[in-house]
């Protein structure tokens, strides 16, 4: 190689150097044998906010503004100067004009008769360790305090760590869980998910939910397991599934248990023939001894009712309060009338005897209609319409409580034509009205809705509560005329706020099973809103869950169209008696009503708040809103509000009232419970 080409090439290297020195990512600089800064980098006078002209000839020891560290750092610059080492680090302090403080790691060497050196920040280090101090400190904290079980075991279910509540749900001392096995051995999958009995504190039996997970601890192959009590929600959710189909005052199955054993029973004599009885059994004079005693002693009458019926039939019988003061039962293997008569005239003498409600005597028997199968009739509607129909006939009967049904009582029809003419009536003359309750949204405490009530003016009686025509109104099919001029007068209402600027108000509408299974129902109300100047968003149709049972696939359909439009479709009177949990993930409802059966006692019983918390989070959890009706006071408002319920509804916001009346009120309301 050529001198010129050795010149060239040690240019090349001192420029390549030159600029290693300018980019790198940390403080380098040289020292003179005096220790004065001689060279310093682009990213060191970054780092010191000055520039290098400055900073040049300075002292290396004054990079820091604090007397005593300047005069540690020059001894110990001094010792190393006059030692054998050729390293040295240290930290020190480098002051910035604008006064702040940087703690930097120093590495010097010697080089010749000066020094190079290179400088580290430990500011972002000591940042990331006190990070990460404190999120260690944060998560034992969680896990510790965590009201799981939280275990860790090894691959062989080995407990390798447990926190405290893992120690109380599995009645252990933390201390002796560790290398004990958690109960199996065999290797989990990714995730799983079941279900164990322990024993709670006090020994009392209890149920877990456990999940694991597989993951690494200690660099080791580990399941990660919580463990989460669930009793309070499992005892809550089986007993919402024992409501579904068992009355909660007499413990007796209801109406919708009862209609699916009616079907049953149906199909096995239709296999193997032969046939049975079906009972139709109404209090006499029950409403007013509601009246008189009151709704308590009316309770309690039903129940003693329901324990004397029990005794009169046998065992394999089916007996079932099917609502109010209706009990039905099923009585298998006879049609024969000398031995239905004779059980018969066992219920009605197990009645002779008064019976005792706190200080009253009070005397009461059932009258009973019955119809068979198959002499009768051959499907569970048909049997139930006649011995609903004989029981009447035996209630205006001055000779026996009980009545077989013969085609004869369908003269009944006559009856029911003077009742339909009576209603129809009122119809033309106006006689009915609506009366609205207000619903009160627990986020924003403001009224938002009102549900449409119809009341029956009538010009000799007064008013007439819903309970005493409706019926009347469904079995004459007047229901459905009714039901347009209901659906009629909401949207005229709406259209007047509308028209005259006044605030709009979501309306609720009841509807009758009757009109939905009307051929055009979802047709003429899907015209009507068209021919209207009212957005579907303030129209909410209130449907029973009794729909469902008689075609829940074409109900189902008509439910969804109604939607499809913009309307909202509400689930009255949930927990009545009819839909399970397990039903209702597939009904496609916007609102869930609570009944007012679960909120009645809820202040005075904290099982029945246990109940509602769990319908609360399984229905949000199945992306339903809830409205709970039956509010009567401050302490239940209070409770569903703190359980997340969406809306509320009943006398503590507002008895029904004309719609006047009822607008009046709502400033009162919303300033009232805020």
């Amino acid at each position: 190689m050529s001198e010129q080409e050795t010149q060239n090439s040690h240019h090349e290297l001192k420029y390549l150097m030159q600029t290693y020195v300018d980019v790198a990512q940390e403080v380098l600089f040289s020292l003179d044998a005096s220790f004065k800064l001689i060279s310093l980098n682009r990213f060191a006078t970054d780092k010191l906010n000055m520039q290098c002209e400055t900073l040049l000839g300075r002292s290396f020891n004054l990079l820091t503004r604090h007397v005593d560290e300047q005069i540690f750092i020059q001894s110990r610059l001094q010792k190393f100067a006059h030692s054998d080492v050729n390293h040295l680090q240290f930290t020190m302090h480098w002051s910035l004009p604008a006064g702040q403080d940087y703690e930097m790691a120093i590495q010097l060497s010697k080089f010749n008769e000066s020094y190079i050196g290179s400088a580290k920040d430990l500011s972002d280090t000591l940042t990331t360790i006190e990070e990460l101090y404190e999120a260690q400190t944060n998560f034992e904290t969680l896990i510790e305090h965590n009201l799981n079980g939280i275990l860790i075991t090894d691959h062989n279910g080995i407990i390798l760590f447990a926190n405290q509540a893992a120690a109380d749900l599995m009645y252990y001392d933390k201390d002796n869980l560790i290398g004990i096995p958690f109960g199996f051995i065999q290797p989990m999958q990714s995730t799983e998910k079941f279900e164990i009995d322990f024993l709670r504190p006090g020994l009392a039996p209890g149920r877990a939910e456990v999940s694991t997970i597989t993951t690494v601890w200690r660099e080791e192959p580990a399941n990660l397991i919580i463990i989460h009590d669930i009793t309070d929600l499992h005892e809550a959710k089986k007993r919402i599934e024992e409501m579904a189909y068992f009355d909660d005052l007499t413990k007796l199955p209801n109406r919708a248990f009862f209609m699916r054993m009616l079907e049953k029973t149906i199909y096995r004599y239709e296999r193997h023939g032969g046939g049975f009885a079906l009972l139709f059994m109404d209090l006499n004079d029950f409403k007013s001894i509601n009246d008189s005693y009151g709704h308590a002693s009316g309770d309690l009458l039903l129940h003693q009712v329901s324990e004397r019926l029990r005794n009169a039939f046998r065992e394999e019988d089916l007996v079932a309060r099917i609502g109010g003061d209706e009990f039905t039962a099923i009585v298998e293997g006879t049609t024969n009338l000398a031995d239905i008569k004779n059980l018969c005239l066992k219920i009605t003498n197990s009645f002779k005897k008064n019976i005792q409600i706190g200080d009253h005597q009070i005397h009461t028997q059932p009258s009973i209609g019955i119809s068979l199968y198959p002499d009768f009739a051959t499907t569970p509607d048909m049997l139930l319409s006649q011995a609903d129909i004989a029981m009447y006939h035996a209630k205006k009967s001055r000779h026996e409580p009980f009545s077989f049904f013969d085609a004869s009582m369908l003269n009944v029809t006559t009856q029911k034509a003077t009742q339909k003419g009576r209603i129809f009536e009122a119809l033309e003359n106006r006689e009915f009205c609506l009366f609205f309750q207000p619903q009160q949204n627990l986020h924003s405490n403001k009224i938002n809705s009102f549900e449409a009530l119809i009341r029956w003016k009538n010009p000799e009686k007064g008013l007439i509560p819903p309970d005493q025509f409706i019926p009347i109104l469904e079995q004459t099919g007047l229901i459905i005329e009714v039901g347009h001029w209901i659906f009629d007068t909401v949207i005229e209402l709406l259209e007047h706020w509308q028209k005259t600027h006044q605030p709009l108000y979501k309306i609720s509408i009841n509807v009758s099973p009757i009109q939905l299974y009307e051929q055009n129902f979802v047709q003429y109300v899907l015209e009507r809103i068209q021919k209207s100047s009212i957005s579907p968003q303030w129209l909410a149709l209130e449907v029973t869950e009794s729909v469902f049972i008689s075609n829940m696939i074409h109900t189902r359909q008509m439910i969804l169209e109604l939607q499809s439009a913009g309307l909202e479709v509400h689930m009255d009177d949930f927990g009545s008696g009819y839909s399970s949990f397990s039903e209702l993930k597939n009904l496609p409802f916007d609102v869930i009503k609570i009944d007012q059966e679960f909120i009645r006692q809820m202040d005075n019983d904290p099982r029945d708040v246990i109940l509602v918390e769990a319908m609360i989070r399984a229905l949000h959890g199945l992306e339903k809103k809830i409205i709970a009706e039956g509010i009567e006071n401050d302490k239940q408002r209070e409770i569903l509000k703190q359980l997340g319920c969406d809306q509320i509804q009943g006398y503590l916001l507002s008895k029904p009232k004309p719609i006047e009346e009822a607008l009046k009120e709502i400033p009162m309301i919303e300033n009232t419970f805020k």
